[in-house]
């Protein structure tokens, strides 16, 4: 097994979960990647020695399950896409509030394909956000982070799964994602739908 995912200097600024999504990447790690981006179901993570590496340092996301399903995501992720939004802002664009969940992630499903097209179009972001149930939003969740070439935001996205638990706390998470990516858009875009 390789060094453990939290050793990291102080000065460090990024997040356990970010710590352990990068020692994930390392090719020692490959065969545990692998085994958390072959999972179908849940229970099929808790045999995966780097998801036990992973539940007892996501703090407030650290029930079994839930952890399972980050972990499950974000096996899914090469890289981190690290973008922060504007100072102050959250996902109504107001100032001096918490930044929300989903404000990151709704940026980076909005991203232009080469091909000139959304990475995540509009009918595919509704449908992922119109999943109820955390096992079906997860499997749409795997499927639309391949469409960003396996690059999205790490904690951002293990937020987002970590609230899909809980009904009050989804309305909120898909509100943002949904804000930011439409702010995300050109006016032009909105308009000629």
């Amino acid at each position: 097994m390789s060094p453990d995912p939290t050793a990291q200097k102080p000065e460090d600024e990024s997040t356990a979960t970010e710590r352990w999504h990068a020692w994930l990447q390392v090719p020692g790690m490959k065969g545990e990647r692998a085994a958390l981006r072959r999972a179908q179901q849940v229970e099929e993570v808790f045999g995966v020695t780097a998801y036990h590496a992973l539940q007892p340092r996501l703090g407030r996301w650290n029930r079994p399950l839930t952890a399972a399903r980050i972990a499950m995501a974000l096996a899914t992720i090469r890289q981190d896409r690290t973008e922060s939004p504007a100072e102050g802002e959250d996902a109504d664009g107001m100032p001096d509030k918490p930044v929300s969940w989903g404000v990151t992630l709704g940026r980076a499903l909005a991203v232009m394909a080469p091909s000139g097209k959304r990475r995540v179009s509009k009918e595919r972001l509704r449908l992922l956000l119109s999943a109820d149930d955390p096992d079906q939003f997860l499997r749409l969740l795997r499927s639309t982070l391949g469409l960003l070439d396996d690059r999205a935001p790490v904690q951002d996205v293990a937020d987002v799964v970590g609230a899909w638990h809980t009904p009050s706390l989804r309305a909120d998470v898909r509100r943002a994602i949904f804000l930011s990516y439409y702010r995300s858009l050109p006016v032009s875009e909105i308009d000629n739908a």
